[in-house]
Parts: structure tokens; C-alpha cells; sequence
């Protein structure tokens, strides 16, 4: 039987995003031949520019790893975080990042199924580990990294929290780090991957705590940050997706929000379990997930993929009546308006160099597209 070929392109990717070997790409060639090109029928785009703005007469599929929602104004189909519903246009990655269905090329999460749920035997030697552990590399990007640096220094009025990180680092050369630099200028840092991920584990499998903060408190949305000391066995202190027990087992964790994230009694919280071997050790013993769980959401998404190609390129009618987002007016008229690229534009507002009168023009053009269409 001859397999079909399509023309697929990736945009709008993190910068370590490896378009041959992720998981959109692997799932698609169980099924198809498989053509990058410049011009492509399915176009899949993520959160981190507006290079999707500029391609016509195809079907773009907005996936994410990030903390974003989707606008259907813009995308004819998209897998993102959060709890909604839109026929057979989207579909949830059900624990966010957990299922490992974001568009990052780095394996963040060792591969999981039911049996996470089947915890080993948990003796009172799990209770005699060291206290806690506070790993991260991302010191301000979002509320929830300056909270969780708050939260450290508050906790460590109490005991000593090794921070082997970039952040608030006190243990040098303790796990191997999650990025290394090029040593080259305008290039980002290279993610080490497995060594990562794997050797993360190994350290906070050492510890009673793990301080689980994620960089954003948005509905849905929950990452390794959490699944992380479930798997090593380190109970998590959580703060973020204020639904987070939809997916997780509130009896296996801290959860901030139980507490209306007030860090003063989540750390009475903590303070109590690790003094109580019995409480601690039976919230050791809960299972991760909830009882519904859907541990099958990959296969889920993969099929979603396979019936958005069998459908083949027919883009829906977006944004009919011409309303577009004031984001997409001001990419379209700046460089008219300027004379220069946008990333170019912004720089210069970044340095001061851009006058008032530049700016209200660019915000006329943004007003006048957004009562005119543009005209």
C-alpha cells in the first residue's frame, strides 16, 4: 500500500525546537511520508513569534509547551492546557507537559503509564532523608518564579533547602545542569536533555520536599515541576494551576492552593509532616493521578493529528468579519509605519530610542485597523 506524502512546516518554535525528531514528526511518519517545505499544506506554529501571520492557504495547528491558550481566530486547530471544549478543532494534553505533548524537542519527562500508580514499598527510611530541595534555572519570567524565591528563603528560616540551580544555588556542581552555553555570542543555551532530567531525579530522590512552584498560576496548565518529585518520590510543594486535582491525587501532595496560597501556612504544613513520620509516609503511599486519569491522552493526540491530515487542506473561514488581535494590526503596520521590522521596533522602544510621535502613530494604525479593518 503507498503511503501518502504531506508538506508540513514548523514556526514560532523555542529555539532548541528539532523539527526532525519531536513528537508531532514521529507521530505523523507511522502514517505518512513526510516533505518539509516552504510552503507547506499543515502548518504547526507555537507561541514564541508571529511568523504564522505569514503563510496562506493551509491548515495551522497551534501546539504548545507554554503557559498560552489558543485563538481560533487564528489557528484552524489546536492542543493546548486548557479545560475546553470545540468539536473535534482541539483536544487537551491532558497534565499539560506531563504527557510529554509539547512542542519542545528535549524529553523532559522519563515516559510513564499506569504503574505510577502502584507505589513501592515505602519504609521509614523515606522519612529520614534530608529536607528539602529547590531546583530551577529561571529566576523572574513569571509570578510564580519570584513567589517560589520568596517561598525558599521563607521556608529556610525553618531548615536548610539545597538549591543546586541556577537560582539561590548554595551546592555547586551538585546535578548536572540544565542547560549549557555555547560560548557564542547570539546563540542560546543548549538543554543537556536526559543527563538533566535523569540526573534531577537521582538528586531530589534524596529528599523528603520538593518545592514544585511553576512560573505561572494558569488554569490547566501543570508540568514536570510536579511530576518530577512524584516519580522520585519527594512529596511536592505545589503552587499553580488552581485545578491542578483534576489530574493529581490531592492526598499525594502540598498543595498551595488548599491553603489560598498563603506561604506562612503551607510551611506550618510542611513544618508538621516532616515531624510526623505516620502523616508523612502515608502521603508517600497515595498514588499520583486521580482514579480517571487518561494515561492513553499520546495515542489520543496522535489520532487527532491523523484525522486533521485525513481531512487534508481545508483551512477554516478565521476571523470573517476582519477583527483581528491588536498584536497581529500592530505586526502589519509597523514596518510601514517605521520603516522597520518589528523585532527591530521593539528593540528600539527597549533602548529609548523611539520618540511619543512614533509610538501614537503605531497605536493610530493599531486603532484605526481595529474599527476599520484596516481601511
Amino acid at each position: 500500500m503507498t503511503r501518502r506524502t504531506i508538506k508540513i512546516k514548523y514556526v514560532d518554535m523555542p529555539t532548541e525546537f528539532d523539527f526532525e525528531d519531536n513528537w508531532i514528526t514521529n507521530a505523523l511518519r507511522k502514517r505518512y511520508n513526510i516533505q518539509f517545505v516552504d510552503q507547506p499544506d499543515f502548518l504547526f506554529y507555537g507561541p514564541h513569534d508571529l511568523t504564522f501571520l505569514d503563510y496562506d492557504n493551509c491548515v495551522k495547528i497551534w501546539v504548545s509547551g507554554e503557559p498560552a491558550s489558543p485563538n481560533f481566530n487564528e489557528c484552524d486547530y489546536a492542543l493546548g492546557f486548557d479545560h475546553i471544549q470545540f468539536g473535534d478543532r482541539y483536544i487537551r494534553a491532558a497534565a499539560g507537559d506531563c504527557m510529554g505533548i509539547g512542542i519542545s524537542s528535549e524529553n523532559d519527562y522519563r515516559d510513564f503509564d499506569e504503574s505510577i500508580q502502584l507505589r513501592k514499598p515505602i519504609t521509614e527510611d523515606f522519612f529520614n532523608r534530608k529536607f528539602c530541595n529547590f531546583i530551577y534555572s529561571n529566576p523572574t519570567n513569571g509570578d510564580g518564579a519570584l513567589s517560589r524565591v520568596e517561598f525558599c528563603k521563607r521556608l529556610m528560616k525553618y531548615k536548610h533547602v539545597d538549591c543546586p540551580g541556577r537560582v539561590l544555588n548554595n551546592m555547586q556542581n551538585a546535578i548536572v545542569p540544565r542547560y549549557v552555553s555555547t560560548g557564542m555570542d547570539g546563540f542560546a543555551d543548549v538543554p543537556t536533555g536526559d543527563a538533566w532530567i535523569l540526573g534531577k531525579l537521582d538528586f531530589i530522590s534524596q529528599y523528603k520536599f520538593t518545592i514544585a512552584f511553576e512560573n505561572v498560576f494558569m488554569d490547566g496548565y501543570t508540568t514536570e515541576k510536579l511530576l518530577h518529585p512524584l516519580q522520585a518520590y519527594s512529596i511536592p510543594i505545589y503552587w499553580g494551576n488552581p485545578s491542578v486535582v483534576k489530574d493529581f491525587n490531592p492526598k499525594a501532595f502540598i498543595n498551595c492552593n488548599d491553603y489560598d496560597n498563603d506561604f506562612d501556612k503551607v510551611i506550618q504544613r510542611v513544618i508538621e509532616l516532616d515531624n510526623d513520620k505516620e502523616q508523612y509516609l502515608a502521603m508517600l503511599r497515595e498514588s499520583p493521578f486521580q482514579p480517571d486519569f487518561d494515561f492513553h491522552i499520546k495515542e489520543k493526540a496522535e489520532e487527532f493529528l491523523f484525522h486533521i491530515i485525513e481531512k487534508g487542506n481545508h483551512p477554516y473561514v478565521k476571523d470573517p468579519m476582519g477583527w483581528s488581535t491588536g498584536k497581529r494590526a500592530f505586526y502589519r503596520y509597523v514596518d510601514a509605519i517605521n520603516g522597520m521590522s518589528i523585532d527591530t521596533y521593539i528593540n528600539a522602544c527597549k533602548n529609548g530610542q523611539v520618540g511619543m510621535r512614533s509610538i501614537l502613530r503605531c497605536f493610530e494604525a493599531w486603532l484605526r485597523f481595529k474599527l476599520y479593518g484596516g481601511k
